[in-house]
Formats: C-alpha cells, sequence, structure tokens
C-alpha cells in the first residue's frame, strides 16, 4: 500500500512538473528577398571578378531623380554599384529613366516600378544613356581611385541585354533583381601637354547580377 501511494504521489509531482514547463513559441517564417551580387568579364583586357563578400565586395544600390513641376513628368534613374570596403575598384551600371509624377506621389508606384523594368525584357535594343535621359550606364573604377564612364554618343560599338528580371518585396522594400550582359568602352577626361583628352578602356563579355530597389 506504501508503494502504491508513493508511486502516485512521484506520477503527480512529474504531472505538475510537466503543466509548469512553457512551450518555445516558434515565430512564422519571414520572407526575405536574397541579394547576392555579383560580376565578370574583361576589363581592358583582363579579366575581372567581384563576388560578394568576397574582398570586401557586395552590392548597394542609389537613385538619382530629375524633379519638375507637376503635371510635367519628373524622372528617376536606378543604380547598382558592386563596391568593396577594401580595395578600390568598383563596377556600377544603372538602368533609366522611370517616369512619374512627383506632384502626386513621392515615388514611382510599384506596379509602375515592376512595369517598368519587366519591359525590357522586350526584344527591343536598349540604348546607352546618362542622366537624365533614359538608357543603360555603366561606371568604373580603377585601382587609382579614377573614374571611367560610358558614353551614349561612343563611336566604339557598345551592346548590352537584360536576361533576367524578377521583382520581389519584404520588409526591407520593393526590389527588381536583374541579369544584364553588356560591352562598352567607358572614357575619362585627362590633360595631355596642357590640351583636354579623353582616354577610354573597353570593359568586354561583362555578366552583372545585381538589383534595384524602388
Amino acid at each position: 500500500m506504501k508503494t502504491i501511494k508513493l508511486s502516485f504521489s512521484a506520477l503527480l509531482l512529474s504531472t505538475l512538473i510537466f503543466a509548469c514547463v512553457k512551450h518555445e513559441v516558434i515565430p512564422a517564417p519571414i520572407d526575405t528577398v536574397i541579394l547576392k551580387p555579383y560580376f565578370t568579364g574583361k576589363i581592358n583586357q583582363s579579366s575581372v571578378e567581384y563576388t560578394d563578400d568576397v574582398d570586401g565586395f557586395n552590392g548597394v544600390t542609389s537613385q538619382s531623380e530629375h524633379i519638375v513641376t507637376s503635371p510635367l513628368k519628373s524622372k528617376v534613374i536606378y543604380y547598382c554599384d558592386m563596391t568593396s570596403n577594401l580595395i578600390n575598384t568598383s563596377i556600377k551600371v544603372g538602368y533609366g529613366s522611370l517616369e512619374w509624377d512627383a506632384g502626386a506621389i513621392e515615388k514611382p508606384s510599384l506596379i509602375e516600378f515592376n512595369s517598368f523594368f519587366t519591359s525590357i525584357l522586350d526584344p527591343a535594343p536598349i540604348f546607352y544613356g546618362s542622366y537624365p535621359d533614359s538608357g543603360f550606364e555603366v561606371e568604373y573604377k580603377d585601382a587609382f581611385g579614377n573614374t571611367w564612364n560610358s558614353d551614349k554618343a561612343s563611336v566604339n560599338v557598345q551592346s548590352v541585354k537584360f536576361t533576367k528580371i524578377e521583382n520581389e518585396s519584404d520588409a526591407t522594400g520593393d526590389y527588381c533583381k536583374f541579369t544584364v550582359e553588356f560591352s562598352c568602352y567607358v572614357y575619362r577626361p585627362t590633360i595631355v601637354l596642357g590640351v583636354p583628352e579623353r582616354d577610354s578602356i573597353p570593359i568586354d563579355d561583362a555578366h552583372f547580377e545585381g538589383w534595384f530597389l524602388r
């Protein structure tokens, strides 16, 4: 009889202890857009590869806005820069311009943003441009800190094609993830014997995976 009482007491104690244990609440998973920038190509005949989290490289986005009085349309050009906090070299591409009524809304709507970028998968050719004109832009910074830019009026052959566009959103913002292939010359002003000149270098077989942020 004593054994039965002890067994019952142990069972009751175990039940009370189990009842007091708080179960861990696992929060629902949060959808996060995965952003992994990558660049490879030939710059001035030398093979180059920039990979996310290698040699300090990561992706940075920015915008250039040209605001005018409503009802005229304002313009915005979107940029993605593959840059490093350890070395000077970087590559940046931009595309624009998206037009919208800045007097009615602070920035283009999500529908306008998504439609603008999905439309560049159309087989129609994409041309080079420069702020605030529409088109594709390239900026390269060399190891000495010099900045080289593409030129919409370049006499050299230049090409560009977006091969992939994905519109995604999460708690941090709305993104256009892209893959673009391009070749072009980039230029920088210089002075030779007191006379303004312009140096140029080619970028060939370039492959850039990045994103634009609304």
